[in-house]
């Protein structure tokens, strides 16, 4: 586990304990670890069953995007936390070179699809993320 800095980059909102963080190789046979990773950490914080498959195909979906960018320039990480208002994170980072737009992706349509919350982000240091959350899974677990 890693340690959560005081606040969530590019929010107002405060973490609550720590992330969960899983660095996999940047090789599609490895999304169906992502996919378990996302369903475990998920229960573990009180998802509801009915939305792991959502969460499972949102992971699994952004891994892709990540992936398949010919501009990838390390592995990607999947960093899950909860902020202070309850909501879940789940966040797929890579670094990346100076490439060509990911918004055509259809993998990232996809992550969009299932959760409006579904943004993407590229620094000006090639750090890129694919972030969703879901509000409220259950505040009573502990995070």
């Amino acid at each position: 586990m890693a340690s959560v800095t005081s606040a969530i980059e590019g929010s107002e909102q405060e973490a609550v304990g720590d992330a969960l963080v899983l660095e996999i190789p940047g090789d599609a046979a490895h999304l169906s670890t992502a996919r378990l990773f996302a369903a475990a950490v998920g229960r573990h914080f009180g998802v509801d069953e009915s939305a792991i498959d959502d969460v499972k195909l949102g992971v699994s979906e952004a891994v892709t995007t990540a992936v398949d960018d010919p501009d990838r320039a390390g592995p990607p990480t999947i960093v899950v936390r909860r902020v202070d208002d309850g909501t879940l994170w789940f966040e797929v980072r890579w670094r990346r070179g100076d490439g060509g737009d990911l918004e055509a992706s259809m993998s990232l349509q996809v992550v969009r699809g299932l959760f409006e919350t579904a943004t993407l982000s590229v620094e000006g240091d090639g750090e890129t993320r694919i972030r969703f959350g879901l509000t409220n899974p259950d505040s009573n677990v502990p995070g």
